[in-house]
């Protein structure tokens, strides 16, 4: 067995044995590397109700990945000078005044998730809305002094996206990185209605994997408790705004292991990159130290947008993200050459801002494009769990899909 077929069936068992142990209808995994995308794996359905499989261009909402794609386009736009890391929100945000008119709150310091802002209005369904509430806000520590993971942070982030370029944040995405990443089958927005984009079908939910939830809410849940499909939300803002395939987000992947380049392609300048992904030493992190990680210096962290996880000797940027009915995950070693994108439709149930290293297999160099199918049987349907059993699992939910509720969507 060369090792291209040996990864492949390794990713294979693997989505099985996750649709064995838990209810994920659906999945869809890419394994990339310098040159392309080593492996790519699907495994059950976009929509359980219909029989329709997950696909090579079936979309998932990606969560809080979304925030790794903020940061990358606050370093672009710093690049081009729209915008000073350093500089106060309030700059940007004139309206911004928390503490009685402080202005200690920089663009870094909500990229870091240390600007003290624990709490915020993340039910309202609108970003600007979002944002004006915070105008006032207390923080419960010092700018820098608290890593506290922060959805509204980002959701300002977003906001001074739109003040420096003029543009709505998923036109100013999708041109500085969507489009220059070739990621055609994504969108950095969740809408209703079609984009107007000529190659991003922007806002297009037609292709979007139905997220589920389990149907009862009122017990602890258990792997085979029964799923209904879960509500869709219209979402636009910097925290959770984009819709990616999990070949896209391989390509996004490719780009960090690039060092900010993808096939020749500059996207964001080698020293602002570095800036991204490096954790300062002295730098508030999510661990009980003032660096997450084995203590002050190991280098990991949250840095800019991403986690930063150095495991034995070697550097993992990773992310995973949330949304009703979704969950994903992404993984690059930078030193070892390598990442995974994995894309499940699963009930979130926890936040969660990173994702482990250690699901990432090591990928073969010849690009190969199949559809999971059952390693026991070698049908070319998908596998690990039968249509039947998913419908029976599956059962019609409340609310309809396309209808539009005002709750907050994210989960992590």
């Amino acid at each position: 067995m060369d090792v291209q077929q040996d990864v492949q069936e390794v990713l294979c068992g693997l989505a099985e044995r996750l649709r064995s142990w838990w209810p994920v209808p659906g999945i869809a995994i890419s394994v990339v590397d310098g040159t392309g995308e080593s492996a790519f794996v699907t495994a059950g359905f976009a929509n359980a109700e219909s029989g329709a499989p997950v696909s090579r261009h079936t979309r998932f909402e990606i969560g809080s990945i979304s925030k790794t794609f903020t940061a990358f386009l606050l370093g672009i736009l710093a690049d081009e000078g729209k915008v000073d890391l350093d500089a106060a929100v309030a700059d940007h945000l004139p309206w911004f005044a928390p503490n009685g008119g402080s202005r200690a709150i920089t663009v870094r310091h909500l990229l870091q998730h240390t600007s003290g802002l624990v709490a915020g209005a993340d039910a309202l369904p609108d970003a600007a809305a979002r944002g004006y509430a915070l105008r006032d806000a207390r923080t419960w520590a010092e700018p820098g002094e608290l890593f506290h993971y922060s959805n509204e942070g980002y959701n300002l982030l977003g906001l001074i996206v739109e003040q420096v370029t003029g543009e709505a944040l998923a036109d100013a995405m999708a041109g500085r990185l969507l489009r220059p990443l070739g990621m055609r089958d994504s969108a950095a927005r969740i809408t209703h209605e079609d984009g107007t984009h000529e190659d991003i079908a922007d806002g297009d939910i037609n292709r979007l994997a139905t997220g589920y939830r389990f149907q009862r809410d009122d017990r602890p849940p258990l792997p085979s408790a029964p799923l209904a499909p879960a509500g869709f939300f219209e979402y636009s803002a910097a925290d959770g705004n984009v819709l990616a395939t999990a070949s896209d987000l391989g390509l996004f992947a490719r780009m960090l292991l690039g060092r900010g380049t993808l096939d020749g392609t500059r996207i964001i300048d080698p020293e602002r990159f570095r800036e991204i992904v490096t954790v300062p030493a002295d730098a508030a992190g999510p661990g009980p130290g003032p660096v997450s990680g084995p203590g002050p210096g190991s280098g990991s962290g949250y840095a800019l947008g991403v986690d930063v996880e150095v495991v034995d000797g070697r550097t993992w940027l990773t992310h995973a993200g949330g949304m009703v009915g979704y969950r994903s995950y992404l993984a690059v070693d930078t030193d070892g050459g390598h990442g995974v994108a994995v894309r499940p439709t699963h009930p979130a149930s926890a936040r969660s801002s990173t994702a482990s290293p250690a699901m990432c297999s090591p990928s073969s160099r010849e690009p190969r494009r199949t559809r999971c199918c059952s390693t026991r049987s070698g049908s070319p349907t998908p596998s690990a769990t039968s249509g039947s059993t998913e419908r029976r699992r599956v059962r019609s939910a409340s609310r309809p899909r396309g209808t539009t509720v005002s709750r907050s969507p994210r989960t992590g």
